[in-house]
């Protein structure tokens, strides 16, 4: 169950406040999340420069929260960005995560891509507990230099959890002492049609990520490559 609320009353702002009620997650617990976002858009000559903020908590009772592994986090992030400056837009975002809980950012599509989540691994680390994390992004709309319907993209991302002091769902109790960093880069790349196959788009994601893991003076590494195409139709 959801409740959606979005005010537009104050020009070039939009505030955003949302419930969620999720039942028998993992078959245990029921969760609420709540999300409060604000999002102000800055029209200067030539482009526009946006601000935005959100925070998204979760609560819970159950067996989960009463065995030691809650899911009672919360996440704050801001973002800085431009966009509409002669085809390129490019924005940074902060955020950081509850100290000791994880968070549940919602269900089914979208939930992970809060800011700070890069397009496919979306928020596997930033809802971690205990995570600072930061993207840039930056693309380019080819259609300002006379190819219509062709983007391109790139974001870079880190997530960085540092030593917990118990564990969380995420991080059981041989986790405790260790710390994990992220290092996320991606390239997307979108192609509207125009004519006959108008409302035709097709969009091919490639993105690598690396795990480090540090235990004392060990260090471990793992790599993660992913690559998706997507194809869009609208009627």
């Amino acid at each position: 169950y959801t409740l959606l609320a979005i005010n537009k009353s104050i020009t070039n702002l939009t505030l955003t406040g949302q419930y969620a009620l999720f039942q028998e997650v993992a078959d245990t617990v029921d969760v609420d999340v709540y999300h409060a976002e604000a999002n102000y858009v800055l029209p200067l000559s030539g482009f526009k420069l946006g601000f935005d903020a959100a925070y998204r908590t979760s609560r819970t009772e159950g067996v989960l929260a009463s065995a030691g592994y809650n899911l009672e986090g919360s996440y704050l992030v801001g973002r800085v960005g431009v966009k509409e400056l002669a085809g390129f837009a490019a924005s940074f975002a902060y955020g950081q995560s509850d100290k000791s809980d994880d968070l549940v950012a919602g269900m089914g599509g979208g939930a992970d891509n809060l800011y700070t989540n890069t397009i496919i691994r979306g928020g596997t680390q930033a809802f971690n507990a205990n995570t600072d994390s930061y993207l840039f992004d930056v693309s380019y709309d080819f259609s300002t230099i006379g190819v219509k319907g062709f983007k391109l993209g790139a974001q870079y991302a880190v997530s960085e959890q540092d030593k917990l002091d118990e564990a969380t769902l995420s991080r059981k109790a041989a986790d405790i002492g260790k710390e994990y960093d992220y290092t996320t880069y991606n390239i997307n790349a979108t192609y509207a049609f125009e004519g006959a196959l108008k409302g035709l788009s097709v969009t091919a994601l490639y993105e690598t990520q690396e795990k480090e893991t540090k235990s004392g003076s060990t260090k471990t590494s793992a790599d993660t490559d992913e690559f998706r195409f997507m194809a869009n139709y609208k009627f």
